[in-house]
């Protein structure tokens, strides 16, 4: 059995690396087609085609379910073909025992797209958008590391990050006296800014110098300072939250609900990112049955049994796409328009593993 789940997990491996590189290739060209429509003078093609380079991982990673869909019935039907399956079969292997020993790749895919979005997907694309707001809009100080900054009279302001690009983070302020000395300094971990300008830092720390040179230390959970930047006119783009890790998307849909904003679109995007490995594993499961079956071996009726095969499980697809979007509209619970589609792609791929011949 072992030479059996190497044979097939080489097979799946093909197809799935066959589709990748042909999905990749046709969606990064126009997603750089339609990027060349913003090229601008401080906007340049180089930096066009860096931005979509930086972000084809993510659009590998969106694709991912349709990838392990055709790549699975691309194998499967290339097994078929060469009559591999039937050799199987006559060789005592059960469709249980098929099934099973395409267990482990799949699995190993469902880990492998866990990771590769977290720790690459996710990073890289979040580093284009910010390389490209900083090209396209000159307001990258705090994408440089100079941090954002702002005056107010004798107040200055600095603000060193933007986590999840839209909260401030690490705030400076420095209070000068009438004479341009600092008279005191404030800093806060984090702040949140309000519609009327005015911020409420939190974990601040407090250092106040006298006219004669003796500096006194204080600290306080919270404090309101302003009026500095309402959260629509901080100078950088926020960046969309495909960019973000699951866990820092986790906590800022906490930070949101904190501070009474609507979550439910980010909500929808957590659990779609946490959900999209099990999608493609699902995808695989759907596609056992329908390539299993695609033995003709006229090239003609191969061909067109195929792309049937492929229209079906994209349909599949898109339905759990429109499911989604529907329970958005209708407000329904978030985890029920996540689910249900899943739930929907396991049962038909059930019944169809029941009926494979």
């Amino acid at each position: 059995m072992n030479i059996l789940h190497r044979y097939i997990s080489q097979a799946l491996i093909r197809g799935w690396t066959i589709i990748l590189a042909i999905l990749t290739s046709i969606f990064g060209l126009l997603a750089f087609v339609e990027e060349l429509d913003r090229v601008r003078a401080r906007y340049q093609t180089i930096d066009a085609l860096l931005y979509v380079a930086g972000t084809l991982p993510q659009i590998a990673m969106d694709l991912a379910p349709i990838i392990a869909l055709l790549g699975t019935m691309i194998a499967l039907a290339g097994l078929a073909r060469n009559s591999e399956i039937i050799a199987m079969r006559a060789a005592g292997i059960s469709s249980s025992q098929f099934v099973g020993a395409m267990l482990i790749p799949s699995l190993g895919l469902i880990v492998t797209l866990y990771l590769f979005g977290e720790f690459v997907a996710a990073p890289m694309q979040q580093r284009a958008e910010e390389q490209r707001s900083v090209q396209r809009t000159g307001k990258g100080n705090i994408l440089k590391g100079r941090g954002l900054w702002m005056t107010d009279g004798e107040q200055f302001l600095n603000v060193s990050k933007l986590r999840q690009g839209a909260i401030p983070a690490e705030i400076n302020v420095y209070q000068l006296d009438n004479e341009g000395r600092l008279a005191e300094y404030i800093h806060a971990r984090r702040a949140d800014p309000g519609k009327d300008r005015s911020w409420i830092l939190h974990n601040i720390m407090r250092k106040r110098i006298s006219s004669d040179g003796t500096m006194e230390t204080k600290r306080q959970k919270t404090m309101e300072i302003g009026p500095f930047w309402a959260p629509d006119e901080i100078p950088v783009l926020p960046l969309p939250t495909s960019t973000m890790p699951l866990v820092s998307l986790y906590g800022y849909i906490q930070y949101l609900k904190s501070t009474g904003q609507p979550t439910k679109k980010r909500e929808l995007s957590f659990w779609k990112r946490a959900t999209l490995p099990l999608s493609a594993g699902l995808m695989i499961l759907l596609a056992i049955p329908i390539g299993t079956n695609l033995g003709s071996q006229r090239s003609t009726e191969y061909a067109k049994k195929l792309a049937i095969g492929a229209l079906i499980g994209i349909a599949f697809y898109l339905l759990t796409r429109i499911i989604r979007t529907l329970g958005l509209v209708l407000g329904l619970p978030v985890l029920v328009t996540t689910i249900l589609p899943l739930l929907l792609i396991l049962v038909s791929a059930l019944v169809l593993l029941r009926h494979m011949r």
